[in-house]
């Protein structure tokens, strides 16, 4: 039973994705062919691809499936760019700096950052509250000019 399963799904796998690449193909040749229409169906095209990963259709961001790969494969001679400014890469990992000796940097036994790195990181990843005066970020709030730490929020 799990064969026939796997094969029914398989079969409708195929025909989800030779319908998607009918839909595709007509609006990348309404992009080509009609100037005037290329914007509206752009935008409708971003909006099938973002809903269609959001729904899981391409696999997981790291293991995308042949889906993905026909997608862009018929996209990307038209729009070149579009896969970047929809999907852009991630941003290489940042390894932690230690903080100036003397100044309580660094990461505590429980391997969070403390001191003045768990303030750098906490000024750079949250927006100014108070005047620019406080943020809130790793254990607890801070004051920003530098006086001491305002405990835990």
């Amino acid at each position: 039973m799990h064969h026939v399963d796997h094969d029914a799904s398989t079969a409708g796998d195929n025909a989800r994705a030779a319908m998607w690449r009918q839909v595709l193909d007509v609006q990348l040749a309404c992009i080509k062919k009609a100037p005037q229409l290329a914007d509206p169906v752009i935008e409708a095209v971003k909006n099938a691809l973002l809903v269609m990963d959001a729904l899981g259709q391409f696999g997981p961001a790291a293991n995308r499936n042949d889906l993905w790969r026909t997608t862009w494969a018929a996209i990307d001679p038209v729009l070149p760019k579009l896969r970047e400014e929809l999907f852009p890469a991630p941003p290489p990992p940042v390894a932690p700096v230690p903080g100036p000796a003397g100044r309580g940097g660094g990461r505590g036994p429980s391997g969070r950052l403390c001191g003045s790195d768990a303030l750098q990181v906490a000024a750079a990843a949250t927006s100014a509250h108070a005047g620019g005066s406080r943020v809130f970020g790793v254990g607890g709030a801070y004051d920003l000019s530098g006086r001491s730490e305002m405990g835990k929020e």
